[in-house]
């Protein structure tokens, strides 16, 4: 419903949009529009000299939800010495180029609101207003939908538009990304069975190996190839956060009761859960070639294993995992490879 607020002597338009079921944050956005005295020529994208404020909105959300989805957000909002992190009202002033639609679409869409999203009034502008938000605060949809979404990860076109795709391979990379995912958590799972097994001669190793196992089919995470269909990975590592088993006091002290087994499901969680930063999108960009020989920039950015080093000043940071999946391959590949599916799909050869 909307209202009036008075902020620094201004009175404008003022909304509150529940998000959250339980909302223990409201984060105030404020709209502005450009102004006689605006200038695009600032380098500094805080600058509002030349704007006004034209709307303020009350977003309650879930604090942390928030943080998941935002490293912005997530420093802002958590411990470590922002001004923010113990208020219950956070302002967010928005430059000229980002809606409060757009604000509200990234908030439902944290929120697992599929369906007010999908009945949400978007126009032209209010895209364009989605993708600055994401890049001003660090939105990884592409990490979201990695840990989050159980089964085979699909692109769905709801319009009448069915000719238009995201790009080439960018559902099949976050595929690969979250079956790599599944690789290492069970990876890290084996270790205590894979020790047991090449190298305990003890009498107890037969009963660890059930008790330990047994009790990660208790907490629903075992066998894993057939939770991570009925699960998401989130769901998974919610579940491993219960394992608390440890052996009978009796067994042995070389390797069963020497084994701190809690210990080892805790890191290997800790390890899925920071493997994949999402897609980037400088990486993503840095595919297509930037000097005349078309393969250079991949072997020189893969011999010298910086990863994020081109992406830092973009005010992204990421590990190997999201470098290697953002490489889309060449347009001249993509483009060779496309033209060859057009051909077969209209039978023009």
């Amino acid at each position: 419903m909307a209202n009036e607020i008075t902020i620094d002597d201004e009175t404008i338009p003022y909304s509150r949009i529940k998000i959250a079921d339980n909302p223990d944050l409201t984060i105030r956005v404020f709209e502005y529009v450009e102004g006689p005295g605006y200038s695009t020529d600032s380098d500094n994208e805080d600058d509002d000299r030349g704007t006004a404020k034209t709307r303020a909105t009350d977003f309650g959300v879930d604090k942390n939800v928030m943080r998941l989805h935002s490293p912005m957000l997530s420093k802002m909002l958590g411990p470590g010495g922002w001004r923010e992190a113990g208020r219950a009202v956070v302002e967010l002033h928005e430059d000229t180029s980002i809606s409060t639609t757009a604000m509200q679409a990234w908030f439902l869409h944290f929120h697992g609101k599929t369906a007010r999203l999908a009945g949400l009034e978007v126009t032209r502008r209010d895209i364009w207003s989605i993708v600055a938000a994401g890049k001003k605060y660090g939105l990884k949809a592409s990490r979201y939908l990695a840990y989050n979404k159980h089964g085979h990860i699909m692109e769905k076109n709801p319009t009448k538009h069915r000719d238009l795709h995201l790009p080439l391979r960018t559902i099949q990379q976050i595929n690969a990304a979250k079956g790599r995912l599944r690789i290492v958590l069970h990876r890290e799972l084996w270790k205590p069975i894979n020790r047991l097994l090449t190298q305990a001669e003890c009498s107890c190793k037969e009963k660890t190996v059930f008790g330990y196992q047994k009790a990660l089919v208790k907490i629903g995470v075992w066998p894993l190839e057939e939770m991570y269909l009925k699960y998401s990975l989130k769901e998974i590592l919610d579940k491993l956060s219960k394992f608390n088993w440890a052996p009978d006091p009796d067994s042995c002290r070389s390797y069963c009761g020497m084994t701190d087994y809690a210990g080892l499901v805790a890191e290997a969680g800790r390890e899925v859960s920071k493997y994949f930063h999402g897609l980037c999108l400088v990486c993503m960009d840095m595919t297509n070639p930037k000097t005349t020989n078309v393969d250079e920039d991949y072997w020189r950015h893969n011999f010298i294993k910086d990863w994020d080093r081109k992406c830092r000043p973009h005010g992204v940071s990421h590990g190997q995992p999201t470098w290697f999946y953002s490489y889309m391959g060449r347009k001249q590949q993509t483009d060779a490879r496309e033209a060859w599916y057009q051909a077969k799909r209209f039978n023009l050869r």
